[in-house]
């Protein structure tokens, strides 16, 4: 018998300890399409059915991986305490919270308690990592050339938190969430401009997290409309959408920029974004009240081009996990 089969076992027992914590932001992608599919099953009329299938994949999705990265915790320690200590991956941990989040907005319609638990579980925990992150940034120095869009992940995905308190009636806990989210959007989005216009521009592997940039004013649009409670849309909300749209703009220029990139797991920076813009489109025509076959194909043509984006990259994702590429130590 060969004798280094025991070897050969062992390496094939440790591939989970290299979970990447940014894997985390496939569920993201994947759970904020499904709520895409919800919204448009109300305003558009989409089977319902492929809203809760896609409800299912990502609920497996979180699933897996969450008890994937239990077992890395307990048997590569040092692995997940240096992606905690990483000034770039640190910021996806909260990426596990707004899952819960989303989760919360799934469930509701289910079962109001578990819905509930799930909501108050992400809430608090994601407060918990904002502050631990934004007291990180205070009191240890940074490089500028450290900054990139991630770094709104922590604080901004505070903005989530009155989607599913507005449902629950927790009004004045919304409020305090989206107050801190907002005014650090601001603030962040401040920071990373200056590190783009003045400084080295981004590696080409965190290109994709340009795309962060429109998720904070569409689900702010998105937060602000359910924390208003009226069925009109004011001023501060056209502020916000429309700068949603502009950045779509921008972004949308870089087009060819984007296309030439090599997949790599920023590749899911994309997605959750893609989700955002489209929800907001979808909740700003409904409250606009307007139906013109230019307004539906525009729907159509967000609904359709964001599924596809994820599909396309939920596959490079599968293909490169074949390859080896995904759970690797990290560099």
């Amino acid at each position: 018998m060969p004798t280094d089969f025991p070897q050969e076992q062992e390496k094939q027992s440790l591939w989970f300890e290299h979970l990447p914590i940014p894997l985390f932001a496939s569920v993201m992608g994947i759970a904020g399409l499904g709520l895409l599919w919800k919204k448009s099953s109300e305003v558009m009329g989409t089977p319902l059915w492929i809203a809760e299938a896609i409800f299912l994949m990502a609920g497996f999705i979180f699933c897996s991986l969450f008890a994937l990265y239990g077992i890395k915790l307990f048997k590569n320690r040092q692995a997940a305490r240096a992606e905690w200590n990483n000034p770039v991956s640190c910021n996806f941990f909260p990426a596990i919270t707004i899952s819960l989040l989303l989760f919360s907005m799934i469930l509701l319609p289910y079962s109001k308690g578990f819905g509930e638990i799930l909501f108050f579980t992400g809430s608090i925990s994601h407060l918990f990592l904002s502050v631990i992150i934004m007291r990180r940034w205070i009191t240890k120095p940074h490089d500028i050339d450290q900054i990139n869009p991630a770094w709104f992940i922590p604080v901004v995905g505070n903005i989530i938190v009155p989607l599913p308190a507005t449902i629950l009636g927790h009004l004045e806990f919304g409020w305090f969430y989206y107050s801190l989210g907002i005014v650090f959007w601001v603030i962040m989005f401040t920071f990373v401009l200056q590190k783009l216009f003045f400084h080295k521009p981004l590696p080409e592997k965190l290109f994709p997290t340009l795309f962060i940039f429109l998720a904070p004013p569409a689900v702010g649009f998105l937060s602000y409309d359910s924390l208003s409670e009226i069925n009109s849309i004011d001023a501060f909300s056209k502020i916000l959408f429309y700068f949603s749209v502009v950045t779509f703009l921008i972004l949308a220029s870089m087009g060819n920029k984007f296309l030439s990139l090599s997949y790599g797991l920023p590749f899911w920076a994309f997605t959750f974004p893609m989700d955002a813009f489209s929800l907001a489109n979808l909740q700003y025509i409904h409250k606009l009240q307007v139906n013109t076959l230019w307004i539906e194909s525009w729907m159509w043509f967000l609904l359709i081009a964001t599924t596809l984006l994820i599909l396309v990259v939920s596959g490079r994702t599968v293909q490169a996990m074949k390859n080896g590429k995904i759970f690797v130590p990290a560099k």
